[in-house]
């Protein structure tokens, strides 16, 4: 065929038409689409998103069917930027779309695309408007999806940047790429799989994923897997709501999960892989760390999530740091990180800015070593303990909680922990500084934990552990956290880029390990700058199992410093505690199996050992223990009891002390107000929980071995300090509260400083239900004298020594009619000694109220170093006494007895002084209070011979005069009469009792110069005697006593006594025999100014007492040629003792005096220097200086005489002042030789108003007598009845000469009578001559009624009247301190009253 034919044939020309309409076609679309495109695109992309649209170029290939768009941009809402920018679309358009009538693409790529977006907050965006536009409801139903199929999809080169400016913070994306080899909806490609892939890099860490998926399968199956490499979390710290106070300061994130999802016909998923935190670091919304750990992994094994079932295989945390704090309300941190309200704007935004810093700062973690978990935490133990213990709990079955579907499902197969560290502050302790406790190297391995556990039974879930437990040091840190600071410091860069920061993270725990191995821990740096050991930490290991229902722990403790607790028992101690402990116990805990029951807790104590503990304060040390140790012990919480196998305490030290003011050492150690408001919250809350079973309490087996207890008193004038040595206890079976007595066998050593210790033992049983106790008591030589400061104040004499011991048996019982008691036995006394202190009674000095106390005394001889008292004197003192065969007994309604079977005394001394008071000092070794009143008790003296030949008058004595006569007898007021014989409840029978190798020095200080005289070679005998006589009458006890009396004169008591018998029981008689009177010239010199020249004295003295407590003594005293001599120069007083020898001896020159005692004297007290005092002191020596007086009491008055007395104002006398004076007159006319002087006494201060009342009472009488006129003369009494007062009154007051009250007119007006009696008394003048005239009336009333009574008026003197300026009451004037001779004088301590006053003399 020719080329014309060719071009004549119609189907050539048609093709050739054809092809070129087409290849026109393709050159128009190449040359015409771009254009239009772009400006179509420009046009509706502006229109559609409401911004400028532009594009840079647009190549179009329509052979090809390849179009590609470049820099196509999208402005922000202002023009001023780019809001999106693409570098290059790339489309390549298969044929098959013009087929399938569906977009196929072989290929779509996207290159460098940039995205800017900005948050502004409140949930704004810059993008805002263009979303509202696409979201616009076009109006039009929604229609079938389009078919598509892509392949090669493919994006490269992306960047993001989102500006948060709510947060200020700008997170970037880079590096973006998206791969999908195919995607497609056509029902011919769905099950085709495809292979997306994604990667970015976002803020500088690293995201790859991969995945097969066949999305538009109805089976829609995909496996995905996802790796993420060290994704910093730190730009994303400011999400965290401002309401959480927890900080993110570092954190990175690597994560190698695998996801599978399935449509079959149920939803399928499935998550597995690893997820890793390293680096984490929180703190709490003040910046101070809260948690940080170096690793946490999480090997997922599955979760299914649709299900809400997660299963765990392991989770492994390494090196977490948990600081928990305790403020000083007792608020945790960790319980307020759920309670505290959101902080304010302000505190928000430095939390910011802080956050800001710190996630910028170097990060230090703490490098702790992390130990390879131990053969005793493996798995292979938890299995054992969990077969051991699973009957305990009561779980038996390992059946998962079925959980409803609104509930997720977590299985932890296994938890690991290393490396762990707690960091305890508290501020609460009330200290200046918070209590710092650090846990440490801390590893957990716990199994088959599932949640949630609800109240379905669970298995039961094995857990082990050990940790380090020291004390935390303020201001350091601890062992390799330094190092770890460093890493963080040099790994701050390398977080950021992300692999980096997971080097520096194996670098850490590669340093912590070597830091684990190192020498030990450096000394901790004291607040003065220097350096202290550091307290040795104490190991903790535990093992156990938990459920729902029960649990059980199983631990042991070991080296654990008691100082660790210091600073909580520093709130109520002052001393510091030390010691370390080591325990091994267990832990058990069971729910209540029904309502209202209690959860039972148990605490069992396998072993604790407690090691060189101590309580001290400085170097002043309370508490030492050198060991204890407790086995076998169980407390159950619930039940409130606690038994104890055996617990044995070693050489413990206790120092018990109390201060001068009396604070007990234990007092001064407590914090009194931590103290009352710990009891007060205590007492709130037992208030509120209501009344509680008290404790039980039961002991096997209790020793101790070696105790001392150092006992000081210091509130004693003479300090106590007793040593409790060598103590040995053994308690068995003890059950507090329980019936049946416990075992109990002590020994130790009692002494004090300076002398040899005392022994004392006892072995038998004790209880508590009742208290009571029964054994064997044996006490060897005790110091009693250690323990005189407790007793010597109710004592006059300083022990200087004295050894008590006993030896046999107590019973005792505290049943509920009262205590029972009887202990019997052998007791005695030995080496005791006495002195009397100077200023003491017993050492003749002082009155018993006035006394220095001999501990005082004591004290004072200790602060110079000696140990007698500067001037003491030995006051009694033996060797030996013994009380053989003691028996005591007490039971309530039944008759307490005392018995003792034989004493006997030896080698005794007894000093006895009479003092300058005239008192006995062996009547005040025993203080006794002063009387509360004293009475009179009469002895009827006969005399021999007395003035004017009375024969055997009877003196009657007032004992308010005992103080002058000196016999030493207090005066006593009588009381009720003492029950007799058994009546007293208590019966006392004691047998034979033997006096040997006696000896007693007598000085009277009384007199000066001072007497002595010595009673030697003292032997005696008292048989037995009882408080309770057999046959109605008291058992009287043959008496027998013999000795030398001065050396000069024998001395022999013989009869019967019984000292127990009430009154006192006795019939003896005594007898003293020529003792020479010239040694006794001292008494005579001290009261008279006499010596004696010569004479002799014979005393024949008995005593007899009724059962009816009547007494009827005889004192019959032979005084034979008496002659004193010339008066002494220099004497105390100058007596005419002559005449008082006239007046009581007879014509022979023999004083013969017989004193007959009679009354109910329930205590006499007889003793030679007595007797003897009683006929010098009360006849002598009151003759000369009271001579009125002793005459007078031959009429039957006393000192009363010496006084008249009259009525305030008055001079007129009274029939009692006249029944007196008559007696007066009667006694002044027997004895011619005595002259009286009698003087007036008044006072204007006492008797003023009374003289104006007497006054205008005078003026009354005397108006009726001017009434009466002649009638009233020669009527010597004239008498006002009630009836005249009134007008006489009235009388009176007319004629009174002062200004009345007067009516309107003038006229004086008329008053009541009271007023009227008110207006004169106050116009009678009372002045100090008016008070003087009266007392010189009552004197001359009453001489003139002496002398009318037929006494010579030159035998009556005058004397001058004592009124106004003068004291009322004072005596006469005095010579040389005493009264004149021969003068009577009132009693300068008695009130005053209106009275004259009289007086006696010879001269």
């Amino acid at each position: 065929m020719t080329p014309n034919s060719l071009l004549n044939n119609t189907w050539v020309r048609r093709a050739a038409w054809t092809i070129g309409g087409i290849g026109a076609l393709w050159l128009l679309a190449w040359a015409g689409v771009p254009p239009l495109l772009k400006h179509q695109l420009e046009r509706i992309g502006s229109e559609q998103l409401g911004r400028k649209v532009t594009v840079g170029a647009v190549d179009f290939k329509p052979w090809s069917l390849e179009l590609t768009l470049n820099e196509l941009a999208v402005a922000t809402a202002d023009g001023q930027s780019d809001q999106l920018r693409i570098g290059r679309i790339y489309v390549n358009a298969s044929a098959q779309s013009l087929l399938r009538l569906a977009p196929v693409l072989d290929a779509l790529s996207v290159d460098a695309p940039a995205v800017h977006l900005a948050y502004l907050g409140d949930g704004r965006y810059d993008v805002d408007d263009i979303v509202q536009k696409l979201a616009a409801d076009s109006g039009e139903p929604p229609g079938e999806p389009a078919k598509f199929a892509l392949y090669n999809i493919a994006l490269s080169g992306g960047t993001v940047d989102f500006d948060d400016r709510s947060v200020g913070k700008v997170h970037t994306l880079r590096d973006l790429q998206v791969a999908v080899p195919f995607l497609s909806n056509l029902d011919s490609k769905r099950d085709v799989h495809t292979d997306p892939l994604l990667a970015f890099t976002l803020n500088g860490s690293r995201f790859d994923s991969g995945a097969r998926t066949t999305p538009f399968a109805e089976t829609r199956k995909t496996d995905a897997t996802l790796k993420i490499s060290a994704l910093d979390l730190t730009p994303y710290a400011a999400y965290i709501p401002a309401s959480i106070p927890v900080r993110l300061v570092s954190a990175v994130l690597d994560a190698d999960l695998k996801v599978a999802f399935e449509q079959t016909p149920k939803p399928y998923s499935h998550l597995s892989g690893t997820v890793t935190a390293t680096g984490v670091k929180l703190q709490d919304d003040r910046q101070r760390d809260l948690l940080a750990f170096e690793r946490l992994q999480v090997n997922l094994a599955q979760a299914r999530l649709l299900e809400r079932k997660v299963q765990i295989a392991s989770l492994e945390l390494t090196a977490p740091v948990l600081d928990v704090r305790r403020a000083a309300d007792g608020s945790l941190n960790l319980l307020a990180m759920a309670g505290t309200a959101p902080p304010s704007a302000t505190a928000t935004s430095k939390a910011t800015a802080g956050t800001k810093a710190a996630a910028s700062a170097p990060l230090a973690r703490n490098s702790a070593s992390a130990p390879a978990p131990s053969a005793s935490v493996s798995e292979n133990t938890s299995k054992t303990i969990a077969e051991k213990d699973r009957s305990t709990l009561g779980s038996g079955k390992n059946i998962a909680k079925k959980t409803d579907s609104g509930s997720w499902g977590v299985t932890l197969e296994k938890l690991t922990v290393r490396g762990a560290r707690v960091n305890w502050s508290d501020a609460a302790t009330g200290n200046a500084a918070p209590a710092l406790l650090v846990l440490r190297d801390g590893s957990l391995d716990a199994s088959g934990i599932q949640t949630p556990v609800g109240d379905a039974d669970i298995a039961a879930i094995p857990f082990s552990g050990s940790a380090t437990l020291a004390q935390g040091e303020p201001g350091s840190a601890p062992a390799g956290e330094a190092a770890g600071a460093t890493d963080a410091a040099a790994d701050s860069k390398g977080t950021q880029r992300g692999a980096a920061s997971s080097k520096g993270s194996k670098a850490r725990v590669a340093r912590a390990k070597a830091d684990g191995k190192a020498s030990g821990r450096p000394a901790a740096k004291t607040a003065a700058g220097g350096s202290r050991p550091a307290l040795a930490p104490a190991t903790l290991q535990f093992t156990g199992l938990a459920s729902t229902r029960s649990a059980s722990v199983t631990a042991t403790i070991g080296a654990l410093p008691l100082s660790f607790g210091a600073p909580y028992l520093a709130t109520y101690l002052e001393p510091t505690l030390a010691g370390t402990l080591d325990a091994d116990f267990a832990l058990n805990w069971r729910a209540a199996t029904a309502e209202g029951a209690s959860d039972a807790l148990a605490v069992t104590l396998e072993r604790v050992a407690l090691s060189r503990v101590s309580l001290t304060r400085g170097k002043d040390a309370w508490v030492a223990v050198q060991d204890v140790e407790l086995n076998n012990a169980r407390i159950d919480l619930t039940q409130r009891s606690a038994t104890v196998g055996k617990l044995v305490v070693g050489k413990p030290r206790v120092e018990l002390s109390r201060a001068a003011d009396g604070r007990w050492r234990l007092q001064e150690w407590l914090k009194e107000a931590k103290v009352v408001r710990s009891e007060r919250k205590a007492e709130a809350a037992a208030g509120k929980a209501g009344a509680v079973a008290p404790w039980k309490l039961a002991v096997d087996d209790l020793q101790i071995s070696g105790g001392v207890l150092d006992w000081r008193d210091d509130t004693t004038a003479q300090p106590v300090a007793v040593d409790l040595t060598d103590l040995q206890l053994q308690l068995r079976q003890f059950v507090l509260g329980g019936k049946k007595p416990a075992t109990l066998q002590v020994a130790a050593r009692l002494g004090a400083a300076g002398g040899p210790p005392g022994r004392l033992s006892y072995k038998g049983t004790v209880g508590t239900e009742p208290a009571r106790a029964q054994g064997a008591l044996e006490l060897v030589r005790l110091p009693v004298d250690a323990f005189e400061a407790y007793f010597g104040d109710a004592l006059n004499i300083d022990l200087l020594n004295a050894a008590a011991s006993f030896k046999g048996s107590v019973d005792f019982a505290d049943t509920p009619a009262g205590p029972r008691a009887r202990v019997s036995g052998d007791t005695r006394i030995d080496d005791f000694k006495a002195d009397s202190v100077r200023g003491t009674a017993v050492a003749g000095g002082g009155t018993p109220t006035q006394a220095v106390a001999p501990a005082a005394a004591r004290a004072s001889a200790r602060a110079v170093g000696s140990n007698r008292v500067a001037g003491a004197e030995e006051a009694l003192a033996w060797r030996a006494l013994e009380l053989r065969g003691v028996d005591v007994a007490l039971a309530p309604g039944v008759t307490t007895t005392v018995a003792v079977k034989e004493t006997a005394l030896s080698d005794f001394y007894a000093r006895v002084i009479l003092s300058e008071n005239g008192r006995l000092n062996l009547q005040d070794i025993v203080k006794s209070s002063p009387p509360a009143g004293s009475a009179t008790t009469a002895a009827t003296v006969a005399s021999s011979a007395g003035a004017g030949g009375a024969k055997n008058a009877s003196v009657s004595v007032a004992k308010s005069d005992q103080k002058t006569l000196a016999d030493g007898k207090k005066d006593t007021k009588p009381g009720p009469e003492a029950p007799r014989g058994g009546d007293s409840g208590v019966r006392i029978d004691v047998g034979p009792i033997s006096l040997t190798g006696g000896r007693v020095y007598f000085s009277d200080r009384f007199i000066k110069p001072n007497y002595s005289a010595d009673l030697t070679e003292l032997t005696g005998r008292l048989g037995g005697f009882s408080s309770v006589a057999a046959t109605g009458s008291p058992q009287m006890a043959d008496l027998e006593l013999r000795g030398k009396a001065a050396g000069t004169g024998s001395l022999e008591i013989l009869g019967k006594v019984n000292p127990l018998a009430q009154p006192l029981a006795l019939d003896i008689k005594g007898k003293v025999r020529d003792l020479e009177l010239p040694p006794l010239s001292p008494y005579s010199i001290k009261y008279a100014g006499h010596g004696i020249e010569r004479g002799k004295l014979s005393v024949d003295v008995g005593y007899l007492v009724r059962p009816d407590g009547q007494l009827t003594a005889s004192h019959q005293i032979v005084l034979n040629q008496l002659k004193f001599g010339d008066p002494v120069e220099g004497a105390p007083a100058s007596l005419p003792v002559r005449l008082a020898v006239a007046l009581l001896a007879d014509r022979n020159g023999v004083i013969d005096i017989n004193l007959p005692v009679s009354g109910s004297l329930n205590d006499p007290q007889f003793s030679l220097g007595g007797v003897i005092l009683k006929i010098i002191g009360n006849l002598i020596v009151k003759a000369i200086t009271a001579p009125f007086s002793l005459l007078a009491s031959a009429f039957g008055g006393g000192d009363e005489l010496s006084n008249v007395s009259f009525a305030p104002g008055s001079a007129a006398l009274s029939p009692q002042a006249r029944e007196g004076l008559n007696k007066v007159a009667k006694a002044l006319t027997d004895r011619p030789a005595l002259k009286m002087t009698v003087v007036g006494t008044s006072s204007l201060e006492v008797e003023r108003d009374a003289y104006k009342r007497e006054r205008l009472q005078a003026l009354v009488v005397a108006e009726k007598r001017r009434a009466a006129g002649d009638a009233a003369k020669g009527t010597a009494t004239v008498t006002v009845s009630a009836a005249e007062y009134p007008e006489l009154l009235k009388a009176v007051y007319k004629r009174a000469d002062f200004p009345k009250p007067r009516n309107l007119v003038g006229l004086a007006k008329d008053i009541p009578q009271a007023e009227m009696e008110a207006l004169l008394l106050a116009n009678i003048s009372v002045t100090a001559e008016t008070m003087r005239e009266l007392a010189t009336q009552r004197g001359t009333v009453v001489r003139d009624y002496l002398a009318a009574q037929q006494l010579p008026l030159d035998r009556l003197f005058l004397g001058a009247p004592r009124a106004g300026a003068e004291k009322p009451g004072a005596a006469p004037p005095a010579t040389n301190g005493a009264p004149a001779a021969g003068v009577a004088s009132p009693s300068s301590g008695a009130p005053w009253s209106p009275r004259a006053e009289l007086s006696l003399s010879t001269g």
